[in-house]
């Protein structure tokens, strides 16, 4: 059997952390979201709204690179990538979080970026939040100063630092997708959606499965970690589909009144390919994984496999298959700053199974 790696615990440990933390926006709003090169409008009830088709990674390194932004010279923790900015260095006179979001409102405006005013920037004590729109994508700029203490003398505080995030979140904007009835909305935001529904957890999960599929989401399966046993409740709790470059996970918490439901998409790091009837899908990026089973016969999948990776850059060495494991065809698979990885192919009477991860 190929051994199986997941769509990884560490995603559904991340989904849960902080999903509380935005803000509500005011009942009837309206916003200005888009496909690529389209304009659409959003009300807070979002049935029947025009919804874009997820880019794909492609596309959207083609429209964002935050990589060209500038850093501050005395910055720290800095990162400077296609989709995602970050930097902390100390706060002055001439460096808070006002005078940072303009300047970096500025940088990004040079860009191309258009900042959105639905929902407008909200500024705080001593943070602030700011959504900016570029041919349909979304980008996520948030700011915090936070208290330094001393290292030699335990409780004294020293000077702050400005902590600052800038993040590609894609195209998706997850404010129209469809939702059971809904209680309450406890927030919408292009990133992330919290609402409440007396529908019951398990009946969430089988609406998002019935209803997201026809909108051309796919679920991401969850399968057993080895040797690790998680309780059917946690894996009940997380829903993942994803779209093209775009992941859509889905947080459940039963609660008395029903169930809380945290929507957030993401753009995915790495391009992997799929085969147009593949099942049993798992996917992840941090690191490349991917596994599935498909009812292409195994030379079939083997060369759509080779073919597709070939085609973004990497570079292949045929394996000799390995009986013992039932590994009935395999290659490994090199690329310029990436993992090795390594692609092995099980074949069964009725599919193929195909698993693409890192070559250790």
């Amino acid at each position: 059997m190929i051994p199986r790696l997941r769509l990884s615990a560490t995603c559904l440990a991340i989904a849960v952390i902080g999903c509380d933390s935005a803000a509500p926006l005011p009942d009837g709003r309206s916003s200005k979201s888009a496909a690529i090169g389209q304009e659409f409008t959003a009300a807070s009830n979002p049935a029947g709204t025009f919804r874009p088709k997820p880019c794909t990674l492609a596309e959207a390194l083609a429209i964002a690179d935050l990589s060209q932004l500038r850093l501050p010279a005395d910055a720290t923790r800095t990162e400077a990538v296609p989709f995602s900015y970050s930097y902390s260095a100390p706060v002055s006179a001439e460096r808070n979080t006002p005078k940072s979001l303009a300047d970096l409102t500025a940088q990004l405006a040079a860009a191309g970026w258009t900042e959105s005013t639905d929902p407008a920037p909200q500024l705080f004590d001593k943070g602030a939040i700011a959504y900016f729109q570029k041919q349909g994508v979304w980008l996520v700029v948030s700011l915090g100063e936070s208290r330094g203490f001393s290292l030699t003398e335990p409780g004294k505080e020293v000077g702050a630092d400005l902590n600052v995030t800038a993040m590609v979140i894609g195209n998706v904007d997850p404010r129209p997708l469809p939702r059971p009835e809904t209680i309450e909305v406890q927030s919408e935001e292009p990133n992330s959606v919290s609402y409440t529904t007396a529908t019951e957890l398990l009946a969430v999960r089988k609406f998002y499965q019935t209803e997201l599929p026809k909108l051309g989401w796919r679920e991401c399966v969850w399968q057993p970690l080895a040797g690790i046993e998680i309780p059917m409740e946690t894996k009940e709790q997380s829903q993942w589909f994803f779209q093209n470059g775009v992941l859509l996970n889905l947080n459940l918490q039963r609660i008395d009144e029903g169930t809380r439901v945290f929507l957030r998409p993401s753009l995915m790091k790495s391009d992997l390919p799929l085969p147009a009837d593949a099942d049993e899908i798992e996917l992840g990026d941090s690191p490349d994984y991917l596994f599935c089973e498909t009812k292409q016969p195994l030379a079939d999948a083997v060369s759509f496999m080779k073919k597709e990776m070939e085609s973004r850059g990497w570079k292949l060495t045929d394996l000799p298959p390995n009986p013992e494991k039932k590994i009935a065809a395999a290659f490994s698979l090199k690329h310029e700053g990436r993992d090795d990885l390594r692609c092995e192919f099980l074949k069964t009477e009725r599919y193929v199974m195909m698993q693409l991860s890192v070559d250790r």
